[in-house]
């Protein structure tokens, strides 16, 4: 990855804001065990960044470390039902289920009995054979637990000195990826403490998921369908636990035990909830996100409440969003976030969509307004083929959209 960061205007004596940042991270990876539902595997990874400042007079700098993350995990999976269509003739099935449709069938006529135009003469059962269709779902539960080995093998930096003293602190950082990895756990950043500390930690897991699965219509006309392709899956929720634990010594075990990580979600076609919590034992302090989304034919609505308790950071905020579509090619959209603490706008954004129906391009007006500024952004999005593209066009009730 290859970043150019440049400003427009100096605005930090001595701090060095003009640079090119070229990203590498390469990896191996070594299946060691792979034994029924036990696997043992192994990572090395590469973490190297170099750069080079637009000051002619300013020397490169480099940063690279060695990661060996060696993980053994235990999965479980528990199916609930059987997923099937099947046909029945109506006088395959029992009296009783037969009556359970046939009272089915008398609120429906119930409902027509009053209309103006009438209602059609019922077909005599000598005449046809009534069909009835059972479809059934079935849902997976899949538990994996993990134990996860991470080792820093090697950090060194050299080059720009003055670069370097610059990014021992997060104010200094062009993002989170500058920061030393030999230090990362003890940064004090929000976007580097929520990370598994990579010298000598061992991470424990426990991910569950539960997965829909329906059978699809029966098309006769698709070769080779029934056997291949004939059920769909739908993630519905899942539940995630992850705790760290430092191996280096230490006469207090919470300054061994590092961040605890809840998580979950469930979705459905119209409702969906996202909860995920960072509990740090050393101090008490939470970092706390919960949000919300219902979803109709043509509008949907987000809220989402976010929460850090720590002291350099404190802040509750209340997102907010409105999202429109009155047609295949318009969309409409609105996110709003409030400081709950200091009962003021962090920033507002109106959105627009045009997505034509040829499916080549897509056209993207934004405007910004935050307490630091006030900005107009345009994109063209154009249509190379890509499942990014595709995405982005048709998940639209997806507020991730509007940040991007």
């Amino acid at each position: 990855d290859l970043t150019v960061f440049k400003q427009n205007r100096r605005q930090e004596a001595g701090a060095l804001r003009n640079a090119a940042r070229l990203d590498v991270s390469p990896y191996v990876e070594m299946n060691l065990l792979n034994l029924g539902p036990t696997t043992i595997k192994s990572k090395y990874q590469v973490d190297f960044q170099e750069y080079d400042f637009l000051e002619e007079e300013q020397e490169r700098f480099q940063k690279i470390s060695g990661l060996v993350s060696t993980e053994m995990a235990f999965a479980i999976d528990r199916v609930y039902g059987l997923a099937y269509e099947e046909s029945y003739q109506a006088q395959e099935l029992k009296e009783e289920d037969r009556m359970k449709i046939s009272q089915g069938e008398k609120k429906k006529k119930s409902l027509l009995s009053d209309s103006l135009i009438g209602k059609l003469p019922s077909l005599q059962n000598s005449l046809t054979q009534e069909k009835i269709v059972v479809k059934r779902n079935s849902y997976r539960h899949s538990q994996e637990f993990k134990v996860i080995h991470h080792q820093l093998v090697n950090s060194r930096e050299n080059g720009n000195a003055s670069f370097l003293n610059q990014i021992g602190d997060e104010n200094g950082w062009f993002d989170y990826r500058d920061a030393i990895t030999e230090d990362i756990y003890n940064l004090g950043s929000n976007e580097t403490r929520t990370i598994i500390p990579p010298n000598n930690t061992v991470e424990f897991q426990w991910n569950n998921v539960l997965i829909k699965k329906t059978p699809k219509k029966f098309n006769f006309l698709d070769d080779e369908r029934y056997l291949k392709d004939n059920f769909s899956y739908q993630k519905l929720g899942d539940f995630k636990v992850s705790q760290g634990y430092l191996l280096t010594p230490s006469e207090d075990v919470n300054n061994r035990l590092t961040r605890l990580l809840l998580e979950t979600r469930y979705a459905t076609s119209q409702w969906s909830f996202h909860f995920r919590d960072y509990y740090f034992h050393d101090g008490g302090d939470n970092i706390l996100t919960f949000s919300g989304q219902r979803r109709f034919d043509k509008v949907s609505l987000l809220a989402q409440y976010n929460f850090n308790s720590f002291d350099n950071s404190n802040l509750k905020t209340l997102r907010s969003g409105l999202q429109f579509r009155p047609s295949d090619t318009f969309g409409f959209s609105l996110l709003s976030e409030q400081d709950l603490n200091a009962n003021e706008n962090i920033s507002t954004i109106y959105q627009m969509d045009l997505m034509p129906l040829n499916n080549c391009w897509i056209f993207n007006f934004k405007y910004i307004e935050s307490f630091i500024e006030q900005r107009y952004v345009i994109n063209f999005d154009f249509n190379f083929g890509s499942e990014e593209f595709s995405n982005f066009k048709r998940n639209f009730f997806d507020f991730g959209r509007i940040v991007r």
